[in-house]
C-alpha cells in the first residue's frame, strides 16, 4: 500500500502549474521538487513491488496480491497510476456509484487540483 505519500511540489506562476520552480521561496521547500527528484514513489520501488507480488502469486495463487495507491492530491494520484502502469501493473475497475463533478470552479476542490485541471491535467476519475 502506498498511501498518501508526501506530494511533489506544485507551484503556480502566471496561471500555469509547474512541478518545479526557479524561485525556491515560491514553493514549500520541504516537498520534493518533482516526481523524479525525491518523491518517495519511484519506478524502481513499483518494479520491486511488482516482482515480489509476482513471486507471491506463483507460490500461492494466481490472483493473490495487489497494490493500493492513494493520494489526496489528484496530480500525485495520476502520476502514481501512470508509473505503476509503466512497470506492468494494471488497474482494477470498479463501478462508479455516482457521476463525478468535473466542474473546475467547484469550491470543494483544493486549489492544487483546480490548478491541475486548468492546465489540462489528466483527472483521477472514471474507471480504474
Amino acid at each position: 500500500m502506498l498511501q498518501f505519500p508526501t506530494p511533489f511540489a506544485s507551484t503556480t506562476h502566471n496561471n500555469t502549474t509547474s512541478t518545479s520552480c526557479d524561485d525556491v521561496n515560491a514553493r514549500n521547500s520541504q516537498l520534493p521538487v518533482d516526481q523524479e527528484s525525491g518523491f518517495m514513489v519511484t519506478s524502481s520501488l513499483l518494479e520491486t513491488a511488482r516482482i515480489l507480488l509476482q513471486k507471491k502469486r506463483q507460490a500461492l495463487a494466481p490472483c493473490s496480491g495487489g497494490i493500493l495507491l492513494q493520494s489526496n492530491c489528484e496530480d500525485v494520484a495520476v502520476t502514481m497510476r501512470q508509473m505503476a502502469e509503466q512497470v506492468g501493473f494494471s488497474c482494477m475497475t470498479t463501478p462508479q456509484s455516482k457521476k463525478e463533478d468535473t466542474n473546475v470552479t467547484s469550491l470543494a476542490l483544493p486549489q492544487r487540483t483546480r490548478n491541475w485541471i486548468v492546465v489540462g491535467g489528466q483527472r483521477a476519475i472514471g474507471p480504474g
